[in-house]
């Protein structure tokens, strides 16, 4: 799902994109749906989109 987060935002810059989709996953992820998504991040890395990489560093950071 965050993939279709980013598609969604291909016609934004790579900043705000990064912004739009960390708002997003903020608004309506719940923290174990963020969670799920870090764990998989950090076990395939380079396979999710990299501005979800980078909104998602936001979040857990």
């Amino acid at each position: 799902m965050a993939e279709q987060i980013a598609a969604n935002c291909s016609g934004l810059t790579d900043d705000q994109a990064v912004v739009k989709i960390t708002d997003h996953l903020r608004a309506f992820w719940t923290p174990a749906m963020i969670d799920e998504l870090s764990e998989f991040v950090s076990t395939h890395p380079g396979d999710v989109d990299p501005r979800v990489e980078q909104s998602l560093s936001r979040l857990v950071a």
